[in-house]
């Protein structure tokens, strides 16, 4: 009886399991802009399974400030594409993604001189992920570099394979899905061929459409010519902040020497800032909702801001930008706790 007992309790329990769901992966929209910390790889982050505390909280962010932005513009000709590029953009550099209401797929990638195409697209993430789904294709390839073309295939294939709670430098993050993603391409010309592949790990919540964290690796062998291009790297990344489209940009030459402190209180500003100068001050939640906006005069030495309100404990994005200045504005990521 008690065997029994167990094994409904089982039964009772799986749907409940196996309905961890996201909703918003990979979302984009023209104008969204999105900013990554390139961080140290977590000791280890391979292990997937439901209920999973993933604790990269302690990981340490790049010695000299590498930053990646992501703005995301319109471009051509089909509809439904849209361009992922690093700012500012130089020669077109960039991803175009596919967009259709269930799934995203990688069909160019540009990184000057070279040019790479995917016909049927390599899948990058299913709109509304599950856990325990699985998806894969195969796509032909050619790559553009100076006067050489190659041309090739591959196949890629997403399974969510882990399902819990993950902690990064930005936050803590609930009911948050793990996606494995691979693609393996050979491409070749006569006599010289290269092999890319690449692992994926991404973090997501329904409340972002960009991932949390990422590890991101690849294993390149090339033979020829193209023997002196192999490579083996990866890198990791957690979000800062996610700007929707219409919030104003800000270019990866913004983060400035800035420091912040935020509580009940209101902000305690220590960034260099000219005495008598008007600026404004802003406060963004980490999914880039605006939550308080002013101005101010600099006084000398620290600045102090009253919000006149209490906001709840998390993570938020401080920009502070100088009234009829050129400069870029100083962001400033901080902690309430």
């Amino acid at each position: 009886m008690k065997k029994y007992y167990y094994f409904l309790l089982l039964l009772l329990l799986t749907p409940a399991f196996s309905k961890a769901q996201v909703h918003n992966a990979e979302n984009f929209n023209v104008g969204d802009e999105i900013h990554y910390m390139v961080c140290t790889p977590p000791d280890s982050f391979a292990y997937g399974g439901m209920a999973v505390i993933w604790d990269f909280h302690a990981v340490q962010d790049s010695g000299n400030g590498q930053h990646t932005t992501w703005v995301l513009a319109d471009t051509t000709p089909a509809s439904g594409n849209i361009i992922l590029s690093p700012t500012p953009v130089l020669n077109a550099a960039g991803s175009k993604v596919h967009k259709t209401s269930t799934q995203s797929t990688l069909v160019m990638a540009a990184a000057p001189p070279a040019i790479s195409t995917y016909n049927a697209g390599v899948l990058l993430i299913d709109r509304n992920l599950t856990y325990g789904l699985m998806d894969s294709n195969s796509y032909t390839s050619t790559v553009t570099a100076l006067t050489n073309t190659l041309t090739g295939a591959g196949t890629s294939k997403i399974e969510v394979d882990g399902s819990g709670t993950l902690k990064t430098p930005a936050g803590t993050f609930n009911n948050v899905l793990r996606v494995k993603r691979t693609s393996d391409n050979i491409d070749s010309i006569p006599g010289n061929t290269i092999r890319n592949y690449q692992v994926s790990y991404l973090w997501y919540d329904s409340s972002h459409t960009a991932p949390l964290f990422r590890v991101d690796s690849l294993y390149r062998v090339g033979t020829g010519f193209l023997a002196n291009v192999s490579d083996t790297s990866s890198t990791s990344q957690y979000l800062q902040a996610l700007f929707p489209a219409g919030l104003n940009n800000l270019n990866n030459n913004s983060i400035q020497a800035a420091t912040a402190h935020l509580d009940d209180k209101g902000i305690v500003l220590n960034a260099k800032l000219e005495t008598g100068a008007a600026y404004v001050i802003s406060v963004f939640t980490i999914n880039g909702q605006a939550v308080y906006s002013n101005t101010f005069t600099a006084q000398a030495g620290l600045q102090h801001i009253n919000l006149n309100r209490v906001l709840p404990a998390g993570n938020y994005v401080i920009t502070v930008s100088g009234i009829n200045k050129q400069d870029a504005p100083t962001v400033i990521r901080v902690a309430k706790e």
